[in-house]
């Protein structure tokens, strides 16, 4: 072989003939030749299956006469006998159905065990087939059943039941040519409709790829508008523009930065929220359906104010303040926090709403007197009694029980004793008054002593009886007889009597009166 045999000369490649083809000569060399010297072997038949043969013409006349005679049946198509309704009652063993890919059970049927296929030409890998179940009760298929020679292979092993209006996708596998056997794929359900047209309304139902290529060559044609032409607050002609998303988010965020006057009723059902920081203050406002509040949170607590229905409180730090009410009775009250309000009325003083059989118009707590008492205050301390402070003094406030326990009088029979050197006592009238502790009595007696000159001693029970520690008291008494007059002294002895003591200057009939008194506790 010449080694020049992968080289053309560039002379060959400018003479710029025409029909010229490159071929390799005997030597294995590239030249051009004429196409019209390639010689090609002719085949006159259609059983050869060697490379390089040219089919005779007369054969292609053959084949085309073959393709002419052929019946329209013998193609298989998705438009032709490719639909069956199967109306059968109960559970079936098989179906033929050869070309038929459509498969729809009508009422009655309840199952369907197998398939059967006998034309070779419908056997085919992936061949698919639609099973509907269009009867008002569930349709059983059964796997791995039936007597057909294509049965149902179905996942786990279980059968599939379908429901009124679902469908199942079966593909064609496993086929033996032989005896025409094999297994139906489940695929999948769907109770999906195939809508051929883009009229038919229903939300459950699918177009075809055919209306989805009409909808694609229909597609939207417009202008977008820009962000100048959507960010405008003035009336504009119809340009029949369009918006994209980031117009209309850059066309939101607009709107918000610019002052809105509102005509209409606008419902904010989460409420509406202002809050601005400044330096170390924190300012919050909020409106909701339950009323309206302002704070400051600081670095030295937090100030809030609240006006709700029926309510306003304000509070600072864990301290509140509210004033509420139910209606305009003893019910309106304000509330201060333990010992650290001040309330300040216009015209210095405060009207009460009356009393009434449930409610005091004017209720002051027990509590603890202040250490140091204030000129106008009026307290109550521990046990109920109230305290009232002026000129720096701080006085009870006496209610007529306290001066009932502390004040009375009257008239009382004491008992009388001849205790030394008397006979005859007898009470004319005694009567005592009690002012707080101190209790005063007076005493008028007669009495007669034994002898002239002797010491005389006439016992006297007490109105009230008095606790032995405390303060003894003494009195005087004054006596007369018919001709003389006497003086004599009072003693408290004990806790229940008191004594008149006297020398006699008479032997005869004496009237004496004693005036004493004497501390009870």
């Amino acid at each position: 072989m010449s080694t020049n045999h992968n080289r053309i000369k560039v002379a060959d490649l400018e003479k710029n003939q025409p029909n010229k083809v490159l071929i390799t000569n005997e030597k294995g060399e590239l030249e051009f030749n004429d196409v019209n010297n390639l010689k090609t072997e002719k085949y006159n038949a259609l059983d050869c299956t060697t490379e390089g043969k040219a089919l005779d013409a007369r054969q292609g006349k053959v084949l085309k006469e073959m393709i002419d005679n052929i019946s329209s049946d013998e193609f298989i198509t998705k438009n032709s006998k490719s639909f069956i309704h199967m109306f059968y009652i109960g559970d079936i063993d098989m179906v033929d159905v050869d070309d038929k890919s459509y498969l729809k059970f009508e009422q009655g049927m309840t199952g369907l065990r197998s398939l059967n296929i006998q034309d070779p030409k419908n056997l085919y890998h992936g061949r698919d087939f639609i099973l509907k179940n269009a009867t008002s009760g569930n349709v059983t298929l059964y796997h791995m059943q039936g007597t057909g020679n294509f049965r149902f292979n179905f996942p786990e092993g279980k059968d599939i039941i379908l429901k009124p209006e679902e469908s199942a996708h079966i593909v064609m596998r496993a086929i033996n040519f032989t005896n025409n056997g094999g297994l139906l794929d489940y695929i999948g359900l769907s109770t999906v409709d195939i809508i051929d047209d883009l009229t038919t309304g229903g939300s459950n139902k699918a177009l075809s790829a055919e209306m989805g290529k009409k909808l694609n060559l229909a597609k939207l044609s417009a202008t977008f508008a820009t962000d100048s032409e959507t960010q405008i607050n003035y009336t504009v002609a119809e340009d029949e523009k369009v918006i994209s998303r980031l117009k209309l988010f850059n066309w939101w965020e607009w709107i918000k930065s610019q002052t809105q006057t509102i005509s209409g009723i606008w419902n904010f059902k989460q409420g509406i929220k202002v809050e601005k920081q400044n330096g170390q203050y924190t300012y919050t406002s909020e409106l909701t359906e339950y009323g309206y509040s302002t704070q400051i949170n600081s670095m030295y607590g937090l100030l809030k104010s609240q006006y709700e229905n029926g309510l306003i409180r304000w509070r600072y730090n864990n301290n509140n303040i509210e004033i509420t009410h139910s209606d305009l009775s003893q019910n309106l009250y304000i509330k201060f926090p333990s010992k650290s309000g001040i309330l300040s009325l216009k015209n210095d003083f405060i009207t009460a709403a009356a009393g009434t059989t449930d409610m005091p118009s004017l209720i002051i707590p027990n509590g603890e007197l202040t250490t140091v008492p204030q000129d106008g205050a009026i307290e109550r301390d521990e046990n109920g009694q109230l305290w009232e402070t002026h000129t720096g003094i701080r006085s009870q406030i006496l209610s007529k029980n306290y001066i009932s326990s502390i004040y009375n009088s009257g008239t009382y029979t004491p008992t009388l004793e001849n205790t030394l050197n008397i006979t005859g006592a007898t009470l004319t009238v005694a009567n005592y008054t009690r002012i707080d502790n101190i209790v005063n009595v007076m005493v008028a007696l007669t009495a007669t002593p034994v002898a002239l000159g002797s010491d005389v001693e006439i016992s006297i029970s007490l109105p009230i009886n008095r606790n032995l520690s405390t303060k003894i008291l003494s009195g005087t008494a004054a006596g007369s007889t018919v001709n003389t007059n006497f003086s004599a002294q009072v003693f408290v002895n004990n806790s229940l009597n008191a004594s008149v003591k006297y020398k006699a200057n008479t032997s005869g009939f004496s009237n004496i009166v004693a005036n004493f008194s004497y501390a009870i506790n």
